[in-house]
């Protein structure tokens, strides 16, 4: 239903901006495109992941919980520190072993016509992520990394991931299932695996600290710090062509941090004094 009034503000919008079609003018981006395309298929990312995502999850967290959304989402509490800076730092140190998952991910072989999908999807990224100025460089962070990482957490870790938890009786398999969810529905064979990682990794981040804002952040902090790198160096990651010797020790150190870093935050959780923490202060629902 929403995604319907989203297509029709969309049209709408279209008949505004002089767009008949949002995806064939994102097709036609290249990255000697005009700043105000670019501009337009950022606003039309923005209003279709709102209606796709998070507009709604929280019409159905306040159907469901009626005047509790906020503590049905987990939303409800102020994130303490900690859990913040421990979320930045392992989501960035991150990095290298996602690459070389990436790297390993592209070694399985795919067909014709989905190598083709792929190549189209990450040009249009590309050429989405072209940006000569500050406001499109806000403009990206904001439809690139705000709303994607509100949305896709609402759905994911908000709703679909305690649902998983309440039928299996099983966090782990919960985070997990949700996890191949989150991978599989971004549509793009070669990176499921380090996708589907990063999404266990954002189970976890709800799962030990039980705060949304947690994995909202993080994902924030994973996207957007691309699109900043992007901006202020104008660098190009590609894998296939790698030496992947060189990618090997950078990924053993990443992972080690990942997991050192990750027990850290699992432990503070469990063993903080909740009378001590400003996760006690709540945010009015």
């Amino acid at each position: 239903m929403f995604a319907l009034i989203g297509t029709a503000v969309a049209m709408l919008l279209g008949q505004v901006l002089g767009v008949d079609s949002f995806s064939n003018f994102a097709k036609a981006l290249s990255k000697n495109s005009e700043p105000t395309a670019r501009n337009t298929v950022r606003y039309y990312l923005i209003l279709s992941h709102s209606f796709t995502f998070a507009l709604p999850c929280i019409a159905y967290a306040i159907w469901r919980n009626r005047e509790s959304a906020l503590s049905g989402l987990q939303l409800n509490r102020i994130p303490h520190p900690k859990n913040i800076l421990y979320s930045g730092i392992i989501i960035l140190a991150a990095f290298p072993f996602v690459m070389f998952t990436m790297w390993l991910n592209q070694q399985i072989p795919i067909s014709d016509t989905m190598m083709e999908m792929e190549k189209m999807a990450n040009e249009m990224a590309e050429n989405l992520l072209v940006m000569n100025s500050p406001y499109e460089l806000v403009l990206t962070l904001i439809a690139v990394g705000a709303i994607a990482a509100i949305g896709e957490e609402l759905l994911f870790r908000g709703i679909l991931q305690p649902m998983f938890e309440r039928l299996f009786q099983n966090s782990h398999a919960a985070v997990w299932v949700t996890a191949i969810l989150f991978s599989a529905i971004h549509g793009q064979m070669q990176g499921f695996i380090p996708r589907m990682l990063l999404g266990a990794m954002l189970g976890y981040f709800l799962l030990w600290s039980r705060n949304l804002w947690i994995p909202i952040f993080a994902h924030f902090v994973f996207n957007g710090s691309q699109v900043v790198l992007k901006y202020s160096t104008e660098l190009q990651v590609e894998t296939a062509e790698v030496d992947v010797s060189k990618m090997i020790i950078p990924a053993v150190v990443s992972l080690m941090i990942i997991l050192g870093l990750g027990n850290l935050f699992r432990k503070f959780n469990l063993e903080k004094p909740p009378n001590k923490t400003n996760e006690n202060q709540t945010i009015d629902e």
